[in-house]
């Protein structure tokens, strides 16, 4: 019973279609600094460059958590699920401010299917940028 209740929940949890940022100040570097740290940090994380630009970069990979993957297809149909790690920067004098975006796509659509913006989700996605800002600095 706990297993189907706590399955409900995570499924009311993901199933919220939204947007989710979380940003960061990293004092005393230039973009390319730390665009070039955060594709090691990302590629040790498992994923391949998506696409870049001058102030923006994105990341996927395969989405294999198997709870999580299983409510989205219950919720979007069959196909593999991507995450998408997305990046925004912007150059303050000497420091970087830096935006995260997490998304999750399917292969048979072009829809994002972003991850829930409650507090919990929030916090997650803070706390990864945080803990790539924490590595270079």
């Amino acid at each position: 019973m706990k297993k189907i209740v706590l399955f409900v929940l995570l499924f009311f949890f993901i199933s919220s279609v939204s947007y989710s940022q979380s940003s960061s100040i990293i004092k005393n570097k230039k973009i390319t600094d730390v665009k070039s740290q955060l594709i090691n940090f990302e590629i040790n994380q498992g994923f391949q460059i998506e696409n870049e630009t001058n102030n923006t970069i994105s990341f996927t990979k395969l989405n294999t958590r198997v709870l999580e993957t299983t409510v989205l297809v219950l919720r979007y149909g069959a196909g593999e699920f991507y995450d998408r790690n997305r990046y925004n920067f912007s150059q303050l004098g000497n420091d970087v401010r830096i935006f995260y975006f997490r998304e999750v796509f399917s292969s048979k659509s072009n829809e994002n299917m972003s991850l829930s913006t409650t507090e919990d989700m929030k916090k997650l996605n803070q706390d990864y940028l945080d803990k790539f800002v924490n590595s270079i600095q």
